[in-house]
């Protein structure tokens, strides 16, 4: 999909400018083609050699292994072609995606949630709208969370502080934050704040919440919004007194 067709949808949209364009890589295609010759080749080696050798079951069960892979990777490959149209793209104004014959507009204040659900696994939740998932099959994929971060942190931090102020909770998926401090899924016990010991993070963004005087983790999980979880973490835990 042209760049051009990109910026007319995002200009209809509202969207503004496109600042960048991030569209699927050619590798896992490559892979599945391949895939599919392999299987078939290994299947027709075995069928002239292995074959008329084989007076056991191997002699169905292997070429049927090798040609449940080949459509295996023939799937595979038939839905990474029809995806290859698919856009995201960051604009001034929002994030613009653009997939077979939809298209969504998520202008930046409706964005509510954005997750990291394993290492190049990356969610977008909108306010009464799309989910948008993407991975490393997408060109930049950790570079379009990264923008979509900065742009997005500052607008979710103003939201949570507003609603703490006014003595509502916020939620972190599993993890939910008062002012008077954290609940968590599974845990019948809140934790005020004066009780919280540290709040960490592994690479991947996991929260680990430490009550005083326990070893074990009160909380152990991924939660959505990071640079806002972090910044908040570190500013109720830096400011006993004003809690």
């Amino acid at each position: 999909m042209r760049r051009g067709r990109i910026e007319r949808l995002a200009d209809r949209a509202g969207l503004g400018e496109v600042a960048a364009v991030h569209g699927p890589r050619m590798g896992p295609l490559v892979g599945f083609v391949a895939g599919v010759a392999v299987s078939l080749a290994a299947t027709a080696l075995w069928l002239s050699f292995g074959a008329p050798r084989d007076t056991g079951p191997g002699r169905i069960i292997w070429p049927l292994v090798g040609l449940s892979l080949a459509a295996v990777c023939l799937g595979l490959a038939i839905a990474t072609v029809l995806d290859r149209g698919r856009r995201i793209a960051v604009c001034r104004g929002g994030l613009l995606h653009v997939r077979r014959s939809r298209v969504e507009a998520v202008p930046w204040s409706e964005v509510r949630h954005l997750r990291r659900r394993a290492r190049t696994v990356y969610e977008l939740d909108a306010d009464d709208g799309p989910s948008i998932t993407w991975n490393e099959e997408l060109r930049g994929h950790r570079e379009l969370f990264d923008e979509i971060e900065r742009r997005v942190t500052p607008l979710l931090l103003e939201w949570v502080r507003e609603r703490l102020t006014a003595g509502d909770h916020v939620a972190f998926d599993g993890l939910v934050v008062t002012a008077a401090g954290l609940t968590a899924e599974g845990s019948r016990d809140p934790l005020p704040w004066d009780q919280v010991e540290s709040v960490t993070f592994s690479r991947l963004g996991e929260a680990q919440v430490l009550r005083q005087g326990h070893p074990e983790p009160w909380f152990a999980g991924l939660v959505p919004d990071q640079a806002v979880f972090r910044t908040l973490m570190h500013d109720l835990l830096a400011r006993p007194a004003e809690r």
